[in-house]
């Protein structure tokens, strides 16, 4: 049984009373409406209707709204449900938990945009086909629902947003362990391929709105069930309001921050946040999730709220979490949004701003320029900047052995992905990169929590005689550095380093400090066999020379500086090699130019060589990797260099 009255403009009521015979017989409500103009209708419902179908036709002349709500009248901003989409009919599907026994009053509004309207109000109830694509259930902004779905199944909600949401959340749980697939679509409804957004393959999938992406209108929401093998799926929907706290913007001059948004609430959930990022001057973005107790993570997002599933940027470490954009990601002209996703009891704080950078002042010689022990902040890196001195030789960076990554960079801070030199715990800053009086911006990630020391001062190298024996022990910075003047007329120079712990490498520079990867020649082999490096002219000239010894552990060797060993031999032997365990050049001279009358040609080959021995000849000087050719019927320098280790050496004529 339905019973309803009319109230119009002249508040005139009429008593009707309906029986309705079936479930889907259609009782017919009719009047007029001059735009702006709305009637009511009381409509009793008794325990046995367990959904109710209100549709009012309409075309893009003449057309109405619907607003539907228990007890009491319904207004413009107070209303259960409501469908007001202009140019068309409006339809509204009620059910329970929204539909209950007793009265409702049913709003028929015409609005201003619209023509007069002569409208007709079908209703029916008990629809066997509600939820499906010809009858999306009407929902409130804030509801629940329940449902079963076979696989490749769908159901579909309807709900009407209204201006000033300050944010709406749309969520969908599984209850039996299969994955539902939920789309929303603004207008009409949704498909797994068209669709304003989406969350697939999640037992709890989750939609948000900012408060400027809930436009006002109908949105529908569908729940898919994907054609799996399983059983069916029981799921529960709810749709709720969210607020976003908008974060004042920290401007990076503490180490911690001091725009810090505390966390008061121990619930577990989800908590939003809203921040417009300002022009940074070091050029990066840092967001610190410190989390004191429990768990929680972070994500973030332009324009649109983050999801645990969907996000730009995400840090889901354990503890506290964290990481930093740079200025080329983000404007200040951009919204950006946080999702903070906490467990029950956490406790955490967010700071989001400038990212803060420690002031070393200009590099020393003793450590008076480095950090200090502090500590890696949620953000998961930490930056520093330094000035060097117009007359430094050579610049060490190192993490007291840790090994981190270190990053260094001229203009701007350093990333991990954009950053001028970078290398694990350890670097020798040598020129041209090293320009004294530049400004230098450091970087060094790890986990949040890291406790750090950061050494940085100038690196110094010790004179030494051209022909010269030392031993060193390195158990602190692992580099080493020697200057050496070269001597007029020098035919070759020889540097060997002996392993006598760990594993030394050798580089040699002219004029400057050399490193791994600058300079005129370096050895790195493996193990316990003797790194040597040969310099012969036109590389070789009087003058200043840099050598550098470095490892990446402690280590000790032995280095000799001097003339190489030239053994001479005769044109047609056979030469056995007697220094088996260095890496280098191993000369041989042949001196009697007699002995070379006669032949047609000179065969030279190796016998035992690993791959990659070279045979270099020079005539009348001491060849190098750089500087041989064929040789002549005259006095001739002959080279083996072999990259692993010298090998057995045999030549005869040809």
């Amino acid at each position: 049984m339905l019973y309803f009255f009319t109230r119009g403009l002249r508040a005139l009521p009429v008593l009707f009373a309906i029986l309705l015979t079936s479930p889907l017989c259609g009782q017919i409500l009719t009047g007029t409406n001059v735009p702006g103009s709305f009637q009511d209708f009381v409509l009793t419902v008794n325990a046995a209707t367990t959904n109710l179908s209100i549709t009012v036709a309409g075309n893009t002349a003449a057309f109405s709204h619907l607003l539907f709500k228990r007890g009491t009248p319904p207004s413009d901003v107070n209303y259960d449900v409501i469908a007001a989409a202009d140019g068309r009919s409006n339809t509204i599907n009620m059910e329970a938990p929204e539909l209950v026994a007793g009265d409702y009053v049913l709003r028929v509004r015409t609005p201003t945009n619209s023509q007069g309207h002569a409208f007709a109000v079908t209703l029916s109830t008990n629809r066997a086909d509600l939820r499906t694509s010809a009858q999306p259930a009407t929902k409130s902004v804030i509801a629940s629902a329940t449902g079963t779905l076979s696989p490749s199944g769908w159901h579909y909600f309807r709900i009407d947003v209204s201006t000033n949401l300050p944010g709406w959340r749309i969520l969908v749980d599984s209850t039996n362990g299969v994955y539902p697939d939920v789309y929303v679509q603004r207008g009409q409804l949704p498909t797994d391929t068209v669709f304003l957004k989406k969350s697939q393959n999640l037992t709890n999938d989750i939609l948000v709105f900012s408060e400027t992406e809930a436009i006002p209108g109908a949105y529908y929401i569908g729940v898919y069930y994907p054609p799996f093998s399983g059983g069916a799926l029981n799921y529960t929907l709810r749709t709720e309001y969210t607020t976003f706290f908008v974060l004042n913007w920290d401007p990076g001059i503490a180490d911690g921050g001091s725009q810090i948004y505390t966390n008061r609430n121990s619930s577990a959930g989800d908590y939003y946040f809203k921040i417009t990022p300002q022009n940074t001057a070091v050029g990066a973005w840092r967001s610190a999730l410190n989390v004191a107790a429990g768990e929680a993570h972070l994500y973030l997002q332009r324009g649109t709220p983050p999801t645990v599933a969907n996000y730009q940027s995400k840090s889901e470490r354990t503890g506290s979490d964290g990481f930093v954009l740079p200025a080329t990601a983000f404007d200040s002209s951009q919204d950006w949004y946080y999702l903070v996703h906490a467990e029950t009891n956490a406790q955490w704080t967010l700071v989001s701003g400038e990212a803060f950078v420690q002031e070393l002042g200009v590099v020393a010689t003793d450590a008076s320029s480095g950090s200090g022990n502090v500590i890696i902040g949620a953000e998961g890196i930490r930056f520093f900047k330094t000035t060097v001195p117009v007359n430094i030789q050579s610049w060490r960076l190192w993490l007291n052995g840790l090994t981190n990554t270190l990053m260094i960079k001229k203009v701007g801070l350093p990333f991990p992905f954009s950053t001028d030199l970078t290398q694990s715990g350890q670097m020798l800053v040598v020129p041209s990169y090293l320009t004294g009086g530049q400004l230098y911006f450091l970087g060094v990630s790890g986990n949040p929590g890291t406790l750090m020391n950061l050494d940085s001062r100038q690196h110094l190298s010790v004179d030494l005689p051209f022909a010269a024996s030392v031993t060193n022990t390195v158990a602190g910075f692992p580099y080493v550095s020697y200057r050496f003047q070269v001597p007029s007329n020098q035919i070759a120079w020889q540097v060997s380093v002996a392993a006598r712990n760990g594993n030394p490498n050798v580089s040699i520079r002219r004029n400057q400090v050399p490193n791994e990867q600058n300079n005129d020649a370096f050895s790195e082999a493996p193990g316990t066999v003797t790194d040597s490096v040969t310099l012969v002219p036109p590389s070789l000239s009087d003058g200043t020379f840099f050598v550098t010894v470095y490892g990446t552990n402690a280590y000790a060797f032995s280095m000799t500086s001097g003339d190489p060993v030239i053994t001479d031999i005769n044109y047609v032997s056979t030469t056995t090699n007697d220094d088996t365990n260095r890496v280098g050049w191993r000369f041989y001279r042949v001196t009697d130019v007699n002995q070379q009358l006669g032949s047609l040609g000179w065969d030279l080959f190796l016998q035992n060589q690993p791959p990659g021995t070279r045979i270099a000849l020079r005539r009348n000087a001491v060849p190098g990797s750089w500087n041989y050719r064929s040789g002549s019927s005259t006095t001739l320098n002959v080279a083996v260099y072999d990259y692993i280790s010298p090998a057995d050496f045999l030549q005869r004529p040809g």
